[in-house]
């Protein structure tokens, strides 16, 4: 699993976890019996506000998380 935080559960503050590289979901997951991996968009926009106004630039944001998740997972 690429647990996914987003750009503003943990900002701009956050009271449980760290702003910039979250664990929270990752040892819950773990603590469940999943495989966490390591996933550095997991703070990234997914371009949900974007989706509405400019669909180009929003779609080429959550394709590029989602990608990225895929590329990150079992082979």
């Amino acid at each position: 699993m690429a647990p996914y935080y987003g750009c503003q559960l943990v900002r701009p503050f956050s009271l449980f976890d760290s702003q910039h590289n979250p664990t929270t979901m990752d040892d819950i997951l773990k603590a469940l019996g999943a495989e966490v991996v390591e996933y550095p968009y997991k703070t990234r926009c997914c371009g949900g506000s974007q989706t509405g106004t400019l669909p180009d630039v929003g779609l080429h944001l959550v394709y590029m998380l989602l990608k990225e998740a895929v590329d990150r997972g079992p082979t």
